[in-house]
């Protein structure tokens, strides 16, 4: 653990060409600019040592002898040389006097000479100037300068947040743990005021804080900083730097079945077509996820998921593609006709990673070790990666598994589907959700606007701002405070779905139908069948248009002859008179999560359906 020295000085520059010298000689630093706040925290840190650079006024010496009674080693720099005489009377508890005209140099060795170690344990010196992509992050200064060369001044909860986060780049920090770093130990327990913290942030650094690429949401457990640069003396080369980074990845671990029996027997020409397909079968789905090819041989391949780019969901994206895989694979045949069987393996923790240097670590070594263990047509995941999904994907029980080489067992799971769910929001949170702070005014303002469209008036309410400033908590808040019986459309839009059309309907109606991993086509056609009888009259054409969009094949099938875009727009009418229908039993509240990655055909949808609903109980959100 580093020393932690107090600057208390009024004048900016100074504090800053003191803060910058401290930093990168291996100290941490907290900056006061007044009495208060210097007393402030010195009540609630522990300091090992202090610097006041006393102002005008007498009050210079009052609080120095007042910070002397909990900080133990104090060193006052003075304007004149004949001040040092009068400090020296006046405070003989001065460990140590320096004239301002002092280089900073001499400042570090005079608290070297007062016994403050540089660190209290193993920690290494840590920069006061970081590069994050094309921007420069002065901690010292509290500056953060864009790719533009904008200087933006940060708060020192902002600075306090950024420089937490870059002790740990790229790895997750709780919202707990941001909390203390920010405001102390004895910090407010409120979430949401990191989160609020972090969507402020955003909107002084992202270059679009609605897509931000510094500081990654992680659903449900915090965030974590974009790996920064930066060398001894807090200079930026200028370039992009080659050295492998420590980075918190998911690791997917890929491999076909039986290649080996397809070398003995084939030809290897037919081989060479197999594989072809194969690799282009893997890059296709893992950069498509936003993953990225580490290392491949005829018939392996390993992706990682959070490098280059970090994104909130990397771990769900990664077990997605490896359930695409599956999929996409099965689809392709062996050079006996028969179709392709593979293996997966996806695990999640630190590792070791660069542009010319093929993934490091136990993440690895515990994917690949999985993907041994896998049977044909399976995808199995590490614990590590199940904590991250929460109730996105149907999981079997955790079991130890023994991997090759590893003295310990591995908990892992298979995964066997992704879960139809209503809300994503609830899904990632199956503990249920916390209390609302600090959201009457919003709520009161929805609650309004149900009021009307209880009245038949229907009423169109817009949530938005930055990621994890708790949009879906209000609605969420909102929907308990209802006490009337209603029925609520939840729509859930999709990153991965964008062209997709009618996704989020369709997972909707899987839900509400009660569709199963296991249902025959008959078994969903009848389910098709009495949802439709207990909602909206159940002709043929109602029938097979609903049939048709959950892509159910029965023997009757719509009429030949159809257009895509006609049958898109019988569809569309379908959908509305649905919809409509369940307003006309009870009031209906129509949620729309996530509408930024709202797909094309859905889109068409509400706009064609907003017109209809201003006579009718619905309430869209």
């Amino acid at each position: 653990m580093r020393a932690c020295v107090l600057i208390v000085a009024q004048g900016i520059d100074l504090r800053a060409r003191i803060a910058r010298r401290l930093w990168s000689a291996g100290y941490a630093v907290e900056l006061a600019i007044d009495e208060n706040r210097a007393l402030r925290l010195a009540s609630s840190q522990k300091f090992n040592a202090a610097i006041v650079v006393p102002g005008s006024s007498l009050a210079g010496l009052a609080i120095a002898r007042q910070l002397h009674d909990t900080i133990p080693k104090m060193l006052v720099i003075v304007e004149r040389s004949d001040d040092l005489a009068r400090w020296r009377c006046s405070l003989p508890e001065a460990d140590a006097l320096l004239l301002k005209s002092s280089n900073e140099h001499e400042l570090v060795d005079r608290l070297a000479e007062m016994a403050v170690p540089v660190t209290t344990g193993d920690s290494v010196p840590f920069p006061a100037t970081l590069w994050i992509k094309d921007c420069k992050l002065d901690l010292a200064a509290r500056l953060f300068i864009d790719a533009d060369g904008r200087e933006i001044l940060l708060t020192r909860a902002e600075c306090a947040l950024l420089r937490d986060l870059a002790t740990s780049p790229s790895q997750i920090r709780s919202r707990d743990d941001l909390r203390h770093a920010v405001a102390g130990r004895g910090a407010d327990p409120c979430e949401r005021s990191i989160d609020m913290l972090v969507a402020r942030l955003r909107h002084k650094i992202e270059p679009d804080p609605k897509n931000p690429q510094f500081i990654v949401t992680i659903p449900g457990t915090g965030y974590k900083l974009a790996a920064p640069r930066h060398n001894g003396i807090g200079q930026h080369s200028g370039a992009e730097t080659s050295e492998p980074e420590r980075r918190h990845l998911t690791v997917l671990s890929c491999g076909l079945v039986g290649s080996l029996a397809f070398a003995a027997n084939f030809d290897p020409e037919d081989l060479a077509n197999t594989m072809g397909a194969f690799h282009d079968a893997c890059t296709d789905v893992i950069t498509r996820m936003g993953g990225k090819i580490s290392t491949r041989s005829a018939d392996k391949m390993l992706a990682v998921f959070g490098y280059p780019e970090a994104h909130e969901d990397d771990a769900e994206r990664a077990v997605q593609a490896g359930l695409d895989l599956v999929e996409k694979i099965s689809q392709l045949q062996s050079p006996a006709n028969q179709p392709l069987q593979v293996q997966i393996g996806v695990a999640t923790g630190l590792a070791l990673v660069g542009p010319e240097q093929p993934v490091l670590g136990q993440s690895r070594d515990v994917a690949v070790g999985l993907r041994k263990l896998a049977s044909p047509n399976s995808v199995l995941i590490a614990e590590s990666t199940r904590k991250l999904l929460s109730r996105v994907f149907v999981c079997e029980n955790l079991a130890p598994h023994q991997l090759a080489g590893a003295s310990d067992a591995v908990n892992a799971c298979i995964v066997t589907g992704r879960r139809t769910v209503e809300s994503r929001f609830k899904a990632m949170r199956p503990q249920g959700i916390t209390r609302l702070i600090g959201r009457d005014q919003e709520l009161q303002q929805l609650l309004t606007l149900w009021d009307r469209a209880k009245r038949g008036e229907g009423q169109i309410g817009l949530v938005c701002g930055d990621a994890g400033i708790g949009k879906s908590h209000l609605c969420e808040f909102f929907l308990e405070h209802i006490v009337e019986p209603h029925a609520i459309l939840r729509y859930q839009c999709s990153p991965h779905h964008l062209n997709s059309p009618f996704y989020p309907v369709i997972s909707q109606l899987k839900h509400a139908m009660g569709f199963e991993h296991t249902d025959t086509t008959t078994v969903k056609f009848a389910k098709v069948e009495a949802a439709l009888s207990q909602g909206l009259e159940p002709t043929k054409e109602n029938t097979l248009l609903f049939a048709a969009l959950l892509s159910i094949a029965p023997q009757r099938e719509l009429s030949s002859g159809l257009t895509p875009q006609r049958q898109k727009d019988l569809i569309i009418a379908a959908l509305i008179r649905y919809i409509l229908s369940q307003a006309d039993k009870r009031p209906l509240v129509i949620v729309l999560a996530d509408a930024h990655w709202i797909d094309s055909s859905t889109l068409e949808l509400v706009n064609r359906i907003i017109p209809l609903i201003k006579k009718a109980q619905v309430f869209s959100s």
